[in-house]
């Protein structure tokens, strides 16, 4: 899988930048998958390799929930950034001229 710049958090996210533009779904899309990045241990190391039964179920739908988002976040940005492409190559070229 490729690798990810979200950083490890753990405070939820309480705001996000809601200037309404086109990159508005796109930040809370990417706010929401910042936060799958933390995990639910029962120890103060962080080590997460024996967890309680509750834990390890939480940390699998964290992880679920992360595919999901990336998956989300990948169609906005083929949306958002796909359509610019998409304009700005016809704006290049005409019927008439090619």
């Amino acid at each position: 899988m490729e690798e990810k710049d979200y950083k490890l958090s753990q405070q939820p996210i309480l705001t996000i930048d809601s200037t309404p533009d086109k990159e508005y779904v796109l930040r809370i899309l990417k706010a929401y998958r910042e936060n799958c990045n933390c995990k639910f241990c029962s120890n103060t190391d962080g080590d997460v390799s024996e967890l309680n039964p509750v834990f390890a179920l939480m940390n699998e739908h964290n992880d679920e929930r992360a595919k999901l988002l990336d998956d989300a976040i990948r169609v906005v940005v083929d949306r958002i950034y796909g359509m610019e492409i998409q304009k700005s190559q016809s704006q290049k070229s005409c019927n008439c001229c090619g």
